[in-house]
């Protein structure tokens, strides 16, 4: 994963473990030791998402649980989540980024980040449209 860990305008890479929940955030894309962690955040096998849940010009970490109940924190760090857990969408299913699916600091949409920045603004509204079949049937026994 990936974020502005420290709000100098530039994404760097992170670490989730899924066994313990425990995350180790970089400020900067080399190897070396976590500028931020050990941190225990969630549960094993909750899916870690990262966002400016603030809008402080910082990212910072949440989970999403199986049954699809969001945990989100404004700093990097353990502890209660600073926003009242809530419930977006099903059990079991998956939080995911769309790359391409947020303006640039342009407002254009393109990947013109020379503003610095992640592409990511906050009150750019994104739109992803997916589609599902109307019905779904059972295999038939010549499938299986």
């Amino acid at each position: 994963m990936v974020g502005d860990w420290n709000g100098d305008g530039r994404d760097s890479v992170g670490v989730f473990n899924p066994w313990n929940a425990i995350w180790y955030l970089r400020n900067s894309n080399t190897r070396g030791a976590a500028d931020y962690g050990p941190i225990q955040y969630g549960s094993a096998h909750w899916t870690p998402v990262v966002g400016d849940w603030n809008s402080d010009a910082n990212d910072s970490i949440g989970v999403v649980d199986p049954a699809g109940r969001w945990y989100l924190r404004n700093s990097l760090s353990q502890g209660a989540p600073d926003i009242a857990p809530f419930q977006y969408g099903g059990a079991h299913w998956n939080a995911f980024f769309v790359p391409g699916t947020t303006a640039g600091p342009d407002l254009s949409g393109g990947t013109d980040n020379s503003q610095g920045g992640t592409g990511s603004l906050s009150g750019v509204a994104a739109t992803l449209t997916l589609s599902a079949p109307a019905m779904v049937t059972t295999p038939s026994a010549a499938w299986l």
